[in-house]
């Protein structure tokens, strides 16, 4: 009981055929490279597009299967969607906006307000009652979304790039608060994102999608070691770091980091691959983030070598096959790692 869909969309020359299946309880992360058709994956499985073949579960009713020609309105899905703009009513108040929902679905015009107050206090909107969404913040703005969406008890969240508008901190504070709450719903979940960073920390399953089809899906580690496309490669080989800071300095599991910009409590910082230096002797002019490790495993990806390193910190670099070979690298080669503090990007968690 949850969502099973086969979506074929045919816009010529783009051809869109994904199977989807999303489990109750469960958040599932689509990421892709623009065009890859995850705009047109939402829009479908939202009512907002006819699919051309295949078919739309959601618990035990059929939303769209045009074989058998039916089609339910999106008003009638009850699928909750929160886009990356919000799309608030600009001329309704913030708890207008939350209650819009509840009036549509027949709830009396006093009980939808009294429901829409309770959602906005949940996300810490209570004194925002009142305003219309250009007098919120983004951030606020979202907080009001996500109220809207949840506020009419739906049986599926679909959530496309909620936080891609958002400032750092306002996308800290929105996740969280979407942790919290996703934590009590048993519905499926749909997470469009083109942040790792993002679908490492809530969904639990990827995605990938390219060029209108499905190239991989697992979990972050089963991508990470696997990656089936070069997309794929480069999405899951980030290296993904939570931690707490203080000032200049950014601690994971008790190993420290210098960091270029000043951040404070709990964050999460992403290292490319690429950014990784390796050298076979401590390198020269002292690296404020330089340590002895091992190489635990070696992977080759076309024209890439990754290399698994271990304790203290363990993390995944990337060389050329060149490199690779002139340095005679392989599992259980000590080596040294240096990263400069530009290239370690921080986050509010």
């Amino acid at each position: 009981m949850g969502l099973e869909a086969r979506v074929v969309v045919n816009r010529e020359p783009f051809l869109l055929d994904v199977s989807l299946t999303i489990p109750q309880g469960r958040t599932v992360a689509v990421l892709g490279p623009n065009g890859a058709g995850k705009t047109t994956l939402v829009e479908s499985l939202a009512g907002l597009l006819a699919i051309d073949l295949g078919s739309v579960r959601l618990g035990d009713r059929l939303l769209d299967d045009p074989a058998a020609g039916i089609f339910v309105e999106p008003a009638r899905r009850r699928i909750g969607v929160v886009f990356q703009d919000g799309m608030l009513f600009p001329h309704l108040s913030a708890l207008e906006n939350v209650a819009f929902g509840l009036r549509a679905g027949g709830v009396p015009r006093s009980r939808a307000r009294r429901q829409a107050a309770g959602w906005l206090a949940a996300v810490g909107l209570s004194d925002m009652a009142e305003r219309r969404p250009g007098a919120l913040s983004g951030g606020q703005a979202q907080r009001v979304a996500f109220a809207r969406a949840l506020a009419t008890d739906p049986e599926m969240l679909l959530l496309d790039e909620p936080f891609s508008a958002l400032d750092i901190t306002a996308r800290a504070g929105l996740r969280r608060m979407l942790r919290e709450h996703l934590s009590g719903y048993s519905g499926p979940r749909l997470l469009i994102t083109h942040d790792p960073a993002e679908a490492f920390l809530l969904a639990d399953e990827m995605v990938v999608l390219e060029g209108g089809s499905v190239a991989q899906t697992g979990t972050a580690d089963e991508i990470r070691l696997r990656p089936a496309s070069r997309y794929a490669a480069d999405l899951a080989g980030v290296n993904l770091l939570v931690g707490a800071a203080s000032g200049r300095v950014m601690t994971v599991d008790g190993h420290p980091l210098v960091i270029a910009d000043r951040a404070e409590g709990r964050v999460i910082a992403t290292i490319h691959p690429r950014a990784i230096s390796i050298h076979l002797d401590r390198p020269g002019g002292s690296p404020r983030n330089s340590w002895r490790t091992t190489i635990r495993h070696v992977d080759h990806h076309a024209d890439r070598v990754r290399l698994q390193t271990g304790n203290p910190l363990p993390l995944t670099a990337e060389v050329t096959p060149d490199a690779q070979a002139s340095l005679d690298l392989f599992p259980g080669s000590s080596v040294w790692l240096s990263i400069k503090a530009t290239e370690i990007h921080v986050g509010a968690r």
